[in-house]
């Protein structure tokens, strides 16, 4: 409406859909000349719009501000908007005077509202928003509004007369948001995140939180000793950075203005309005930040949580930090000046204010990431909340993610049929029961569903009534979901023909043969998921690489019935694969054969094969070339790429970074290669256990396992069946402390391919780490079986022997592989000095380091220091320069330092640190000693070891002791 209104900025001037009410407000306040819009500081998704404008019209001419609304049915007391402006300047009249606007004309009309309101001083000639402003200056305008809120507008604030739990408070600022018909939030973590509203807690980054809507909600009882009293004052309701302005024209130090009241409150609990603006002011700065930088930001902030993060604040997250945290000192100073006898109270409910808030935007009609982004804020706070309080929390529960769109997750959970207990899962109830932490579920608040309090019900007691939707590796793992799809394969089935694929031979001669020996890994996998042929690892077969020797003796080495040799030619796109299987028991030939093809027919090659030696075999084949190319790829050269991806993989060691860069170029060429992206992850993953360098630049460890989960979480979306997909999700989930989401993703892998030895190796890591040692050591020799040669698996057959009894006789096949297997060194080194520290003798450890011909340089030196430092330096001191160096063990820890030193490592290893040693995490060794302390109960609990324990069974090594302490031993 040009004629009416006019604007300097393009774009800017009279809302289309307030033009109704524009004729009428130049009518009643009697508007000379046009309406000139100077900048738009708000407009908010309810439809609101909030302008500077310069106006003439009756009783005041210059700039003002105009708000434009809907007008609302109002709810309960509330009042008219433009009377709550004017019940706040009436409030604290000196305050109002210096800080708040003036209300000039109001008009209803259509169901539309407009406010003109002016500030004093030079009104907003010089005005512009706290978030335009920024500097030194706006440090200190911050620091005075957050103390003026409470010692000027709040100079007459009143404690509670009665005692409030926590969830009503948090009911009392979020009302009905908590409700399931009116609030958002729970169609938010159902609908969008896909996790069940009630369950409680939730996993990011590897860490466990509370799930603070199920907190607000009341699912979980907590002690009446938490029941505090209230500080209640005056609130502004929408306090952020563009409802600021600040004004520094005419004023020694900068001034400010508090605009748009439309929520304020005479009468409610203090420090809502901080939390706000504190929450508001993240949310505008970091809206895309990927998941590393924003749990940086919020670990910064979190007085329980600041641990390692803070130094992978960016150098612009330093000086935002300082804003809030001026913000937060204020208010602490003013409860140390005001309510010093009360400071338990006022900072708890200074805590749960910013779980409010960040309740407060979750529930917002505002950007997906955005409230994925405030749901965290709210659960990282309530974390703080009951830290500081020390009350414990389930830590058990899905993964909750915020890089991930909501249409790319998993099918929702759904309840599956309550099952019979087993014996183990009985002895976990019966162990549940006197858990003397706080676990148990009591009514649930007045807006929550009852039937989300019976589901949280069977979550923490173990009854397994919540499933996961099916496939275990397709759904969001969710606390208490019970393995569902039957027992695992036995593991001493005889029954299968036993085969290994040889390393195919290159006849390019051009020294690259990493294609000919992808495409004979990928043709083993093709036979070993009939599950009609224990095929061994191409580790194993490795061995023979380039060797001519007999068949027969081969045969032996490998434990196998037959033998599969091959040769591969290229010519661009052409093969020739020529294939020979032959008897291991007399050398003898069975069949071979010759195929000219090309890259696009490889499957149907493979296919081929395949069907020719189950023939030759008697064992019929139903191998479908369709199938292969849809769980792989149609892309010649993405194929290509990924064969040779997997045979560096299987090598390990240094050509990891090979692997790396063939399978990042694979994905790059198909984005839709399932298989890609899960070898892709589980390189990320295994990678920093073998390098400390690449491309000469120390590695990143934190960067390496977020790859890593990008890639899995990318292989899932695509196709979550493929076994290779579930071994990089279980893997993910082991090293993010999802005991039982990691448990159902590798049983679902090793189902579909009973014969992988690698899944096997990952899944006994888990069982090790949890207490199931007796279990975890059939799965080790189950993999050695089938991949007889492979020195990482004797590595680990040898470690868990050695830690069941600690010999002579079991440390001596450990140091034959420290001086045989340059690539297992580090691992190997750091059971020996465990050993010898235990046996008082690391003086042996230097004797084999130097007996060590080909050791590098650098563990050379690292070993010789640490063991130096252990008779000059404090065990903390020590453990602290070298906690990262892959040799530094519980037992050596313990023998220089004692248990506090070695329960500070466990807590590094085991809940703080990025660098997640999966065989080694939890010092078993040492359970009788450790266990005593209650420190040792508080890694375990927060590693999430109890809540798994509690519903897939104990232990046999521990038990939960009625004042809740775990005892092992």
């Amino acid at each position: 409406m040009p004629e009416l209104t006019d604007s300097g900025v393009p774009g800017l001037g009279w809302p289309e859909s307030y033009s109704g009410l524009l004729p009428v407000l130049r009518q009643e306040w009697r508007v000379e000349g046009k309406i000139y819009f100077r900048q738009q500081l708000g407009a908010g998704k309810s439809g609101a719009f909030v302008y500077i404008i310069d106006i003439t019209c009756e009783g005041f001419s210059g700039q003002a501000i105009l708000k434009l609304d809907a007008l609302r049915e109002q709810q309960g007391e509330n009042s008219p908007e433009a009377q709550r402006h004017r019940d706040a300047l009436e409030a604290m009249p000196d305050y109002g005077a210096k800080h708040l606007p003036k209300i000039v004309h109001t008009l209803e009309h259509g169901g539309q509202i407009a406010i003109l309101a002016t500030v004093v001083a030079y009104g907003l000639e010089y005005s512009v928003p706290w978030f335009d402003y920024g500097g030194r200056d706006g440090l200190e305008v911050t620091k005075r509004l957050s103390r003026e809120l409470l010692e000027d507008w709040n100079a007459d604030y009143q404690v509670a007369t009665g005692m409030k739990m926590p969830q009503e408070l948090l009911a009392t600022w979020l009302g009905h948001r908590l409700e399931p018909g009116l609030g958002r939030l729970q169609s938010f973590l159902s609908e969008s995140c896909q996790i069940e509203p009630m369950t409680p807690s939730l996993s990011f980054e590897g860490h466990w939180y509370p799930n603070p809507l199920a907190f607000a909600c009341g699912a979980v009882e907590l002690p009446s000793r938490l029941r505090l009293r209230a500080a209640e004052g005056r609130l502004h309701g929408d306090l952020h950075g563009y409802n600021v302005l600040v004004q520094s024209r005419g004023a020694e130090i900068a001034d400010y203005f508090l605009i748009d009241l439309a929520f304020y409150r005479d009468h409610h609990q203090l420090f809502f309005d901080h939390a706000y603006f504190e929450i508001a002011y993240l949310l505008d700065q970091r809206e895309a930040d990927g998941a590393e930088r924003w749990d940086a930001m919020l670990e910064h902030l979190s007085p329980s949580q600041r641990r390692y993060h803070s130094s992978a604040l960016w150098q612009d997250d330093v000086g935002m930090m300082e804003y809030i945290e001026v913000f937060r000192r204020e208010v602490m100073s003013w409860i140390e000046r005001h309510e010093a006898h009360r400071l338990s109270f006022l900072e708890s409910q200074y805590v749960l204010a910013r779980v409010a808030v960040g309740l407060n935007f979750t529930h917002k009609r505002v950007d997906e990431s955005i409230k994925r982004r405030a749901f965290l804020y709210a659960a990282f706070n309530l974390k703080d909340y009951l830290e500081l309080n020390q009350v414990d929390w389930p830590k058990t529960g899905p993964e909750y993610r915020i890089d991930i769109p909501a249409q790319a997750t998993a099918s929702k959970p759904s309840q599956t049929e309550d099952s019979q207990s087993s014996p183990s899962e009985a002895k976990s109830t019966d162990r549940a029961s006197v858990d003397g932490r706080v676990r148990k579920v009591a009514r649930a608040a007045v807006f929550c569903a009852v039937a989300a309090g019976l589901l949280l019900i069977a979550v923490l007691v173990g009854r397994n009534l919540l499933g996961t939707g099916g496939d275990s590796s397709t759904a969001t793992p969710v606390a208490g979901a019970a393995s569902e799809a039957g027992p695992l394969p036995a593991l001493d089935d005889q029954s299968a023909t036993s085969l290994a694929v040889l390393p195919f031979r290159n006849l390019n001669l051009d020294g690259d043969d990493s294609f000919a020996d992808g495409l004979a890994i990928d043709i083993a996998s093709v036979f070993a998921r009939t599950g009609l042929f224990k095929i061994p690892s191409m580790s194993s077969a490795y061995q023979f690489k380039g060797r001519l020797d007999d068949d027969r003796a081969i045969g032996q080495a490998l434990n196998v019935d037959y033998l599969l040799h091959g040769s591969v030619l290229r010519s661009g796109d052409d093969l020739e694969i020529s294939v020979s299987l032959v008897r291991a028991s007399d050398g003898l030939l069975i069949w071979s054969q010759t195929f000219e093809d090309t890259m696009d027919s490889v499957f149907a090659t493979q296919q081929m094969i395949a069907e020719a030696v189950g023939a030759a075999l008697a064992t019929p084949l139903v191998v479908d070339a369709d199938v292969l190319k849809a769980e792989r790829t149609e892309n010649p050269r993405a194929y290509e790429l990924f064969v040779r991806g997997l045979a560096l993989l299987e090598q390990r060691g240094r050509v990891l970074q090979d692997a790396m860069t063939v399978l990042e170029r694979a994905v790059a060429i198909n984005p839709n290669f399932a298989a890609a992206w899960a070898s892709l992850s589980l390189v990320y993953s295994i990678t920093p256990s073998y390098l400390d360098k690449m491309d000469g630049r120390p590695i990143n460890v934190a960067v390496f396992y977020r790859k890593a989960k990008q890639a899995a979480l990318r292989a899932q979306q695509i196709d979550p069946d493929l076994p290779i997909v579930r071994h990089a999700l279980g893997s993910l989930y082991l090293r993010e402390r999802q005991w039982i989401a990691a448990e159902d993703a590798l049983q679902a892998a090793l189902r579909n391919d009973p014969y992988g030895h690698r899944i096997m190796l990952t899944y006994a890591a888990m069982l090790r780490t949890v207490g199931k040692r007796e279990e975890a050591r059939i799965f080790i020799e189950r993999a050695r079986e089938i991949d007889p040669l492979n020195e990482l698996y004797k590595l680990w057959a040898a470690f868990l022997n050695w830690e069941a009894e600690q010999t002579e006789e079991n440390i001596e096949p450990i140091e034959d592989i420290f001086l045989r297997a340059p690539q297992f060194r580090d691992r190997a080194l750091r059971i020996i000095i465990d050993h010898r520290a235990r046996t008082g003798a690391l003086d042996k450890v230097r004797t084999l380091i130097e007996a060590c011909e080909n050791c590098s340089t650098s563990l050379y030196k690292k070993a010789h220091a640490i063991l130096d430092a252990a008779t000059r330096e404090p065990a903390p001191q020590l453990f602290g320069q070298y906690k990262d160096s892959n040799i530094i063990g519980y037992e050596f820890l313990y023998a220089v330092g004692g248990a506090d030193v070695t329960l500070d490592a466990f807590q590094y290893y085991g809940v703080d640190a990025n660098r997640r040693l999966l065989f080694f995490t939890v010092p078993w060794s040492l359970v009788s000693e450790l266990s005593e302390k209650e420190a040792f109960t508080a890694i375990v609990d927060d590693m999430g070891l109890v809540d798994y324990w509690s519903q897939r069974g104990w232990p046999d090594l521990c038990d939960v002791a009625a004042d809740g302490r775990v005892t092992c031993g």
